[in-house]
């Protein structure tokens, strides 16, 4: 699985993975992707509504026995931005940011996003998007159309994006928006992965 993943980290591609509700996604994220992320380099993560910790602190409730050291490099090696509410343990809160329908403000607040991660002392190798799918769910439409005005506007060449989705609460016309802007597609099913947008590398 991790493989998998690994292979598409490339600077500019856009990677979705899917997965199921059911799915204990956060032992394959905080067990396996981001300790491998973190032992490389600098990892920043977008973390909408608080979804991202709410898995760390999951994954930590059922793996008390984590490492320590482990533990404590995934932190200092996070770099979190949060929009909207929730906290964010697993790493250092760079930018904190309110939540907007309006376009011209979703701009402005994913421009300072890119500008704050392009000038962190040390440039992350990946960054890592929690909450997409809540927060589709949640604005509907209206935040698709910025997200698309902002990919549009302002590309980011510099490092690959890996956005995990919760496939069960968005419809088909949602899952199919976000797929037609990926480079890679992944599904994460009970019994592995299955990459269904890519290409070999």
């Amino acid at each position: 699985m991790l493989e998998e993943i690994s292979r598409a980290l490339l600077p500019g591609d856009r990677i979705l993975v899917e997965y199921p509700p059911e799915l204990r996604i956060e032992d394959m994220i905080w067990g396996n992707l981001m300790p491998f992320l973190t032992s490389k380099g600098s990892v920043a993560v977008v973390d909408f509504h608080g979804i991202g910790d709410i898995m760390f602190r999951n994954y930590l409730r059922h793996h008390s026995d984590m490492r320590y050291r482990e533990l404590m490099r995934i932190r200092e090696r996070t770099k979190v931005f949060k929009v909207g509410a929730g906290t964010a343990g697993y790493g250092e809160v760079i930018m904190e940011s309110k939540l907007s329908n309006d376009i011209e403000e979703f701009m402005k607040t994913y421009y300072k996003i890119v500008r704050e991660m392009k000038t962190l002392p040390l440039k992350p190798i990946a960054v890592i998007v929690f909450g997409l799918a809540e927060q589709v769910y949640l604005q509907g439409s209206q935040y698709m159309l910025s997200m698309l005005s902002a990919i549009g506007t302002i590309p980011v060449e510099d490092w690959p994006s890996v956005y995990f989705v919760n496939q069960g609460i968005l419809d088909r016309k949602e899952m199919a928006f976000l797929e037609g802007l990926a480079s890679w597609i992944f599904r994460l099913r009970e019994d592995g992965i299955e990459r269904v947008k890519g290409v070999d590398v």
